[in-house]
């Protein structure tokens, strides 16, 4: 489809110059903007570009230069790879501002994290004790920029 070619060539030049992109956002730079050459203020799923941004999302996705993490008011964030050396520095300090606070299911996950280098949320052996799944607390580790984390497209068949 050459117009989502296009329309992906448009956002990458853009997210190289800028270093980071919102995938949708109605005052700063986004994917879904970009490509609706408008702001989309709600959901862009309803937006009738919704195709063309979906398809350029999911050539961000394959693109090895291009990481998506929950940077910017906890909204997904593409970054462009010349800021992941300032990401990882972040990621890894462990300042005050990124631990204060943190649930005790968040400090367990964090020190499992950091044994085993990384986890899949659906293979972890879990406490029967935890009162959250470790999704959700994944989600806590990633706003506080400690963790990145990816999701894993499976085909499962329905019985």
């Amino acid at each position: 489809m050459e117009i989502a070619g296009r329309d992906f060539k448009t956002a990458l030049q853009t997210l190289r110059r800028l270093g980071l992109l919102l995938e949708t956002d109605a005052h700063l730079p986004s994917v879904a903007s970009l490509i609706a050459g408008e702001p989309i203020s709600g959901s862009w799923w309803s937006h009738e570009f919704a195709q063309k941004i979906f398809a350029t999302l999911g050539q961000f996705e394959d693109h090895r230069d291009v990481m998506f993490t929950k940077l910017i008011s906890g909204k997904v964030t593409l970054v462009h790879r010349k800021l992941w050396p300032e990401i990882l520095a972040i990621g890894t300090a462990r300042a005050p501002w990124q631990v204060k606070g943190l649930s005790k299911w968040a400090r367990h996950l964090l020190e499992m994290i950091d044994e085993q280098g990384s986890l899949r949320t659906d293979r972890l052996v879990w406490p029967r004790l935890a009162t959250v799944k470790p999704a959700e607390v994944a989600r806590e580790l990633e706003k506080k920029i400690l963790i990145h984390t990816g999701q894993v497209h499976r085909n499962r068949g329905s019985r």
